[in-house]
């Protein structure tokens, strides 16, 4: 099952203005470094009762946000608002962690199964169809995971997802 934090985080997103793809994070390198930075702020830092973003109060997320914001300014030099980086933020991570989940061998559910694979990559496949920022996402996760020296499978993923566009020395055989 898709972790529920990215899918809170897209739909916050949503509420917030909808730009595209900033010309700084063009590159799947830049994109994962960044992402590699701010994931831990948007969910884990100081998260010690392990909270979804869902239940955590508003002010809690901003608090999040605005500290992930702070590292992503100094990658964005693009002259965006600042609610427009924060939904270019929070719509990269949500694709990103999506299917950066959903290719890992192991989670702390267990062992990832390809069928598992093939009914997560159904839904963000879809939202990555509809939004090129969180496509932009999805196609960073082997990055993300070259970064982190975490190894992953396209097992049940389907051919034409854009997680296979920039595959890695950390993608298993199958």
């Amino acid at each position: 099952m898709p972790d529920s934090n990215m899918l809170y985080a897209y739909f916050w997103a949503c509420r917030l203005p909808q730009d595209s793809l900033p010309t700084s994070l063009k590159d799947v390198e830049m994109r994962a470094f960044l992402l590699d930075k701010i994931d831990f702020l948007i969910t884990g830092e100081g998260n010690t009762a392990n909270i979804l973003l869902e239940y955590m109060s508003e002010d809690e997320r901003q608090i999040r946000l605005g500290k992930a914001l702070r590292i992503a300014n100094s990658l964005l030099p693009d002259q965006l608002t600042e609610l427009s980086k924060k939904s270019v933020i929070l719509r990269l991570w949500s694709g990103c962690l999506d299917a950066a989940k959903s290719i890992a061998t192991e989670t702390l559910d267990g062992t990832t199964s390809s069928e598992s694979r093939k009914e997560h990559f159904f839904q963000i496949d879809i939202f990555a169809r509809w939004d090129s920022v969180y496509y932009a996402g999805v196609e960073t996760a082997p990055a993300l995971k070259k970064i982190r020296k975490q190894y992953y499978s396209f097992d049940g993923v389907p051919n034409d997802s854009p997680v296979r566009r920039f595959p890695n020395e950390f993608l298993l055989a199958t």
